[in-house]
């Protein structure tokens, strides 16, 4: 999985996502197929994961820039000031 490959091995990462009913388990899933990395709901972190497999982001945090769209709605970001 090419998005495994740029996260770190452990440890925990953001998360954010579409809104709606397919949510939750869509978070559930990403942090299933990511184990044992940990995701936290929030964009608060050096990196984070976006999962829109509904439709894309309708706005990205400000804080945040795109470092890979991996396609099917699955984005890495990290933090602007992050290196």
């Amino acid at each position: 999985m090419a998005l495994k490959s740029r996260l770190p091995e452990y440890g925990v990462v953001g998360y954010i996502g579409d809104s709606g009913p397919s949510a939750i388990p869509d978070y559930y899933l990403a942090e299933y197929a990511l184990a044992p990395l940990v995701l936290d709901r929030s964009p608060d972190h050096q990196l984070v994961l976006g999962n829109y497999p509904s439709s894309m982001p309708p706005e990205i945090p400000p804080t945040l820039r795109l470092i890979q769209d991996f396609g099917n709605g699955v984005l890495l970001f990290a933090t602007k000031d992050a290196k």
